[in-house]
């Protein structure tokens, strides 16, 4: 590859960003792209994120993203455009980030991988975790067999929902779901039990502590439009939730957790739904 520039991307460059992640992977651009725009941009702002593109011929043809949560650094939006594939773009891109992230002292890297990007990431020293797969969810739940909790809306995590979430993942996210939330997510919370935030017409994240929470939760999500749920499918999900709950598939190609570096101590009987998807 000759001529080719890898450089950090500019804060007007973000929305031609997202746009060459969706022509990607072959998938119309959302009617929000602007609000993902502005989202990302306060990200970057507060240092929690970081983009690199690769530019050859002149045109932007990849691109990809680091988030920073302390020693966690989790990569996403990682798309090379078809006609410049298999030209090693993505490994340079990759590279530069897996860099970056070292600089600011990470000791964990975690991603979620497609099928196309599961054997670049091995490479990386990156070890397979657990699948996720995104299910439609019913329009109308039967829940009447359940406990009445009380569900209240919140504009900021509680403290005990960000320690529920550290407990979940491992790790401090909660000025990044903040951020999140500040941007329009609908967060419900039952108290000391579990908190889900609703994203469009997605759920997640959502932990809870048991799985009548969840379904509470989940109903609650479905009232507030939410047509479709990310499930992470980790040795710990209890097989209850696909018993109670009528999922069918939305999206047939499954996407890996992998990690690198330090594990992270989760409880991931907590840890019903993501809130990110890989495209590829």
């Amino acid at each position: 590859m000759i001529d080719y520039i890898l450089r950090t991307a500019e804060l007007n460059e973000i929305e031609d960003l997202l746009k060459i992640v969706f022509q990607a992977f072959n998938r119309p651009i959302p009617t929000d792209i602007k609000d993902q725009e502005k989202l990302l941009i306060d990200l970057i702002r507060n240092e929690m994120a970081h983009f690199v593109i690769l530019q050859l011929d002149n045109r932007i043809c990849g691109l990809g993203g680091a988030f920073f949560f302390g020693k966690v650094c989790s990569f996403g939006y990682m798309a090379v455009l078809k006609e410049y594939r298999n030209r090693g773009i993505g490994t340079k891109i990759f590279s530069s980030l897996m860099e970056y992230a070292k600089h600011k002292n990470c000791e964990t890297f975690t991603l979620y991988a497609s099928k196309l990007g599961e054997p670049i990431y091995k490479k990386f020293g990156f070890k397979a975790r657990f699948y996720e797969t995104m299910y439609n969810l019913p329009k109308e739940l039967n829940m009447d067999a359940l406990t009445p909790k009380k569900i209240r809306m919140g504009d900021k995590l509680p403290k005990w929902a960000i320690n529920l979430d550290i407990k979940a993942v491992g790790f401090d996210r909660s000025k990044y779901l903040n951020i999140i939330i500040k941007h329009g997510s609908t967060l419900l919370l039952i108290e000391d039990e579990g908190y889900a935030l609703i994203s469009g017409a997605r759920i997640g994240p959502l932990i809870a502590k048991n799985l009548e929470t969840a379904r509470i939760l989940i109903r609650e999500s479905v009232l507030y439009d939410a047509d479709h749920i990310i499930i992470p499918k980790h040795s710990k999900l209890p097989i209850e939730l696909f018993n109670v709950i009528e999922l069918t598939v939305k999206a047939e190609n499954k996407n890996r957790m992998m990690i690198k570096g330090k594990e992270l101590q989760r409880n991931l009987e907590y840890f019903y739904a993501l809130g990110t998807y890989a495209m590829g």
